[in-house]
């Protein structure tokens, strides 16, 4: 087990592992999901507060789940052109973690909203009851 999954399983956040193009796009559906925004307005260069913080979030969880991506393919999948902004928002991510509880639970939840995606579950985010289902690991 790597370093990376450990991390994500010591703070409650284990991916379904499947194919990276699946869960960009499972993950992408729950950001727009969860912020209430179009994929347009995600990929664009607008850099409104809940914009930057789906972006933020989509980098930290996409170089976790997968560390062979790279920073640059990273950000082509979700208009980012720059390598070292998405490396910044990964390291911003990590430090929002630790002190941050409102952007800790943000992340639980779009995770958890992309895994239910992928395992068709009815989910509804605002039920407390859906958010004890188990993550799958293969």
């Amino acid at each position: 087990m790597n370093k990376q999954v450990r991390f994500m399983q010591s703070i409650g956040l284990v991916p379904i592992r499947r194919r990276t193009g699946e869960y960009k796009d499972d993950l992408i559906a729950s950001l727009l999901l969860y912020y209430q925004l179009s994929e347009e307005t995600l990929k664009s260069e607008t850099r409104r507060r809940e914009v930057v913080e789906a972006r933020r979030i989509f980098c930290y969880i996409m170089r976790r789940y997968d560390d062979h991506l790279t920073l640059r393919r990273i950000g082509e999948m979700i208009g980012i052109s720059s390598h070292a902004t998405v490396l910044h928002h990964i390291r911003v991510a990590e430090s929002f973690l630790v002190y941050d509880k409102q952007f800790k639970n943000d992340v639980e939840q779009v995770t958890r909203i992309a895994n239910a995606e992928v395992l068709n579950y009815d989910y509804n985010f605002h039920t407390s009851s859906n958010l004890s289902r188990p993550f799958v690991m293969d």
